[in-house]
């Protein structure tokens, strides 16, 4: 009789529940991969790494531009001087085409065009008056320059160096940015499981609630034909009034955790209706890990990957930084033809035609060496800084390893729990049902019942919990073993 009253009243529960937004755990997931706000910071600092990265790898590219001055100059007169300059303009015109080599140099391909305009006066005597004499030129030429560093910035691995930091900056952002979309779906997982867990509690009380009234009314008419005591009324009368506070208590918890999953979800955690109920149960429970699971979670782990990829990146800093110990020694080779005329179509033609009679060449070195430990002390403190990674990696695989073996034993141990708590089930069912009988015949007490009722309760919460433990524990594995995402079929944005 009692299992019968247990389950109608389970169903009565489950139709007469409070007005909720029901959400499957697929759905959950989803909306958290597209709305999560950790995940959104996450994603954007990938993407900005990308970008960077495609910013830096145009480090190669030719540079194309021109430049125009113009300068003018007038001067006073002085008296006994023959010849002065007393006013003088130059404009100068350029275009150039700059390409950055590998090796730390560049190339420059420049053409120019500078017009000259001077007013000389003359005056060789107090007698005669002065007289103004303007002079106009015109200089064309076309030059290539090559700089070049000899020593401290000549290598093709020292120039792109920024190229591979950025770059491994990016994959080290994208290993940060999956392992927190892991870690979300995992937090979005638990939180939903822990969602089903308040439902299933809120549920057994409201249940429980339900069968010690209708025992209420069984202990009425049996106190009132005599076959048992009034004492017994009072007694299922005072767990009733403590049980409705139970309930209470309990929708309180269904409420946080509606709000903590819709947090996690990236929703509004201020609509109606507040509670969420969960349409997914736990599952899971044949999930068997693979053998190497250790030596999959070491290998797959973007913590691991992250930290390698950033260990990379201090052993570029550390490359420029011991190139950097050595001394500049920059060279620069300039030459071309220039041709200077009084007429610019004369200028600019001889630039082409008069090559071997008129041209420039410019060859210069600038030899420089910082004085003092500042370089040194910079490499010592990047090769300190990589131990400290060198480290933090170990620490990292040391704690993964510690997560994995916890994880093992907890699901070993959640379905242990959950055979012991069938078990006791059966016991705590048989038990009531037994006292229940004794009851109706006036052997037993509302004492004894409510006890029976309780066990049988608690048996029923504690296989929820171990259902739920090891929901949380796959859940856990398969994020440390970096299938979560695969096992679900969910591919991240910006991935």
């Amino acid at each position: 009789m009692i299992t019968a009253l247990i389950t109608m009243m389970t169903m009565i529960t489950a139709q007469d529940s409070p007005a909720a937004m029901v959400v499957s755990l697929d759905d959950a997931m989803r909306q958290a991969v597209r709305h999560n706000r950790t995940l959104k910071r996450y994603l954007a600092g990938y993407m900005s790494s990308r970008r960077l990265y495609e910013a830096a790898s145009g480090r190669w590219n030719p540079v194309a531009g021109a430049t125009v001055d113009y300068q003018k100059a007038r001067y006073p007169a002085v008296q006994g001087q023959p010849f002065q300059t007393t006013s003088n303009a130059v404009a100068v015109g350029s275009v150039f085409l700059m390409k950055p080599l590998p090796t730390g140099g560049k190339v420059t391909l420049s053409a120019g065009l500078t017009h000259s305009e001077q007013t000389m006066r003359l005056q060789f005597s107090d007698s005669v008056p002065p007289s103004n004499k303007d002079i106009d030129s015109y200089k064309a030429m076309v030059n290539i320059t090559v700089e070049h560093p000899l020593l401290a910035g000549m290598s093709i691995k020292v120039s792109r160096v920024e190229i591979e930091k950025a770059r491994l900056k990016m994959m080290a952002d994208r290993f940060i940015y999956l392992s927190q979309a892991e870690a979300t779906l995992r937090d979005v997982m638990k939180a939903y499981w822990s969602l089903v867990l308040a439902w299933k509690a809120w549920e057994i009380q409201k249940v429980s609630l339900g069968v010690l009234k209708s025992q209420e009314k069984l202990t009425d008419s049996l106190v009132d034909s005599g076959k048992v005591a009034a004492v017994n009324l009072l007694a299922v009368q005072s767990e009733i009034a403590k049980r409705e506070g139970e309930v209470r208590r309990a929708w309180s918890a269904v409420v946080a955790a509606s709000l903590n999953i819709k947090d996690a979800m990236g929703m509004d955690v201020t609509a109606r209706p507040q509670a969420m109920r969960p349409s997914t149960e736990p599952g899971d429970q044949g999930y068997r890990p693979p053998k190497d699971l250790l030596a999959r979670v070491l290998r797959r782990s973007n913590q691991v990957k992250a930290l390698v990829a950033q260990m990379k990146s201090m052993r570029q800093d550390i490359l420029k930084a011991s190139n950097a110990l050595l001394p500049s020694l920059d060279v620069k080779f300039r030459i071309g033809p220039a041709m200077t005329s009084n007429d610019m179509t004369e200028a600019i033609k001889g630039v082409g035609t008069k090559m071997d009679e008129a041209y420039e060449i410019e060859a210069g070195a600038t030899f420089t060496k910082v004085l003092g430990r500042a370089p040194r002390a910079r490499y010592e403190a990047l090769r300190y800084a990589r131990q400290t990674l060198k480290i933090q990696l170990k620490s990292t695989r040391s704690r993964l390893i510690v997560a994995t073996l916890i994880a093992l034993d907890s699901l070993e141990a959640s379905r242990f729990r959950m055979e012991a708590a069938q078990k006791a089930i059966t016991l705590a069912q048989t038990h009531l049902d037994a006292e229940c009988k004794r009851f109706a015949q006036g052997l037993s007490t509302n004492h004894s019942i409510l006890l029976r009722l309780q066990e049988l309760e608690v048996a029923r919460f504690q296989l929820l919990q171990a259902a739920v433990e090891l929901a949380k524990t796959v859940a856990d594995i398969k994020t440390l073993a970096g299938t979560l995402l695969a096992s679900y079929q969910i591919r991240v944005p910006g991935n």
